[in-house]
């Protein structure tokens, strides 16, 4: 997971957008039903060289990366398509693949919770 990003001047994005999530809340509450349409999408901010604290949004053919944000985001609206409003947005700076963990250490973490469920199921016996 990359850095969070703040969207305004030393305000994190979950301060910036508590008021509207909590409006979204409260006109959630009248409904019966509400869809809750989530997606994530990269802001590709190559072009802009004075952006800093930027992430790694994707490589080409070549190798050369793509610098930009990662916006996850949830949009909530009634049945009959009224939007509501955006119940969660999260926005971060990804880290380039070799920054990542590898997955043979994501096999490492899986076979370590295998094996103490397997120790649990044994001692239970």
């Amino acid at each position: 997971m990359g850095q969070a990003v703040s969207l305004a001047v030393g305000v994190p994005a979950k301060t910036f957008l508590k008021p509207h999530r909590q409006r979204t809340i409260e006109r959630m509450r009248h409904e019966q039903k509400v869809l809750c349409l989530q997606d994530g999408t990269d802001l590709n901010f190559n072009s802009l060289a004075q952006c800093k604290d930027l992430g790694v949004i994707g490589t080409n053919q070549t190798g050369a990366s793509s610098k930009g944000l990662h916006l996850h985001s949830t949009f909530v609206v009634n049945t009959d398509g009224l939007p509501l409003g955006v119940l969660r947005a999260d926005c971060n700076a990804p880290q380039a693949k070799s920054e990542r963990s590898s997955p043979q250490d994501k096999r490492r973490v899986l076979n370590a919770y295998a094996l103490k469920k397997s120790s649990q199921t044994m001692s239970a016996r």
